[in-house]
């Protein structure tokens, strides 16, 4: 992207084909919305944005926590990664799933020197600094195993799992129209920064974890107050 501006994927379709398209286009990143639609809805959707988007655009889609039907999450993912998408807004985790554990394990290849290419990519909405924490830290071992048990990754994929964040894009949101937790971006935002400062050192990561703000990003004024405050990214609802 030109911009270091994400619009996220609103729930029912609001975040349509078209505004996705026209983020894209524009050089932006923008996120299809999923949540209370369909598989074959959100399939199509996808096929749309895939013949309407030039091809070097980037664009993602959201996957929002199915606290109800995990199965759910696994279905998406797998319709996800058929069709060749790499980018997701995980919103609404309280907890890391198996899911987001798959999507991002399955996408990890060991290049010829060694390091670690990241083919997939979770932008992860988060309102709580025990939650961020989960996205920083690598996959959970318990999930790992699961995966290997499933036969869903390889012994070369899990042991990269161990060496990279989840996430490397935390987006912290703050002062938000919904109903996450309000807390104020200029308190929130320093707090998880200091969190992210500590796991980077702990886990040595090679590539650092990107952090952006959500909540009320509505005026100009507010934008520059984001990147004042050193994020690297601001999202828009």
């Amino acid at each position: 992207t030109s911009y270091a501006y994400v619009a996220g994927g609103l729930h029912m379709g609001i975040a349509s084909v078209e505004m996705v398209k026209k983020m894209a286009n524009s050089q932006m990143l923008g996120f299809l919305g999923t949540k209370g639609r369909t598989i074959e809805e959100i399939n199509n959707d996808i096929e749309k944005l895939q013949e309407q988007v030039t091809k070097e655009r980037p664009f993602g889609v959201n996957l929002y926590h199915n606290i109800l039907e995990p199965n759910k999450e696994i279905e998406l993912v797998n319709k996800l990664l058929d069709n060749g998408i790499t980018i997701i807004e995980a919103g609404g985790f309280s907890q890391i799933t198996l899911a987001l554990a798959y999507f991002r394990t399955v996408g990890l290849v060991r290049k010829k020197d060694q390091s670690i290419k990241c083919n997939n990519q979770i932008i992860a909405k988060i309102s709580r600094p025990e939650v961020a924490e989960g996205f920083m830290k690598p996959v959970p071992e318990r999930l790992i195993k699961r995966l290997l048990d499933k036969e869903w990754i390889t012994q070369d994929q899990a042991e990269m799992a161990r060496e990279i964040p989840l996430s490397g894009d935390i987006c912290i949101e703050a002062d938000p129209g919904g109903v996450t937790h309000r807390s104020a971006a200029f308190v929130l935002f320093p707090s998880i920064k200091s969190l992210r400062n500590q796991i980077q050192q702990q886990y040595e990561y090679k590539e650092p974890i990107h952090l952006g703000i959500s909540g009320g990003i509505g005026t100009p004024e507010a934008a520059v107050s984001a990147f004042v405050m050193e994020a690297d990214f601001v999202l828009t609802g």
